[in-house]
């Protein structure tokens, strides 16, 4: 049974993939996911998706995107 769902954090299409923000963004979700091992409640929902589910400046999802996590 699973009583919390944890959305990692997506990575952001509106800086070059190589950026200090996205590099930290991918640390988090690895301490997240690491921290989160422990609990059997938990499940993990994985944001990290391509550029088509975003809008065109690539920060916010497009409704396409919101669709599917619902």
């Amino acid at each position: 049974m699973v009583n919390i769902v944890v959305m990692t954090a997506p990575p952001r299409y509106d800086f070059i993939l190589s950026s200090r923000v996205n590099n930290e963004v991918v640390r988090f979700n690895r301490q997240l996911k690491k921290r989160m091992k422990m609990y059997n409640n938990v499940k993990i929902l994985e944001t990290d998706l391509e550029l088509e589910y975003f809008t065109k400046h690539g920060l916010h999802w497009n409704s396409s995107q919101k669709n599917i996590l619902l």
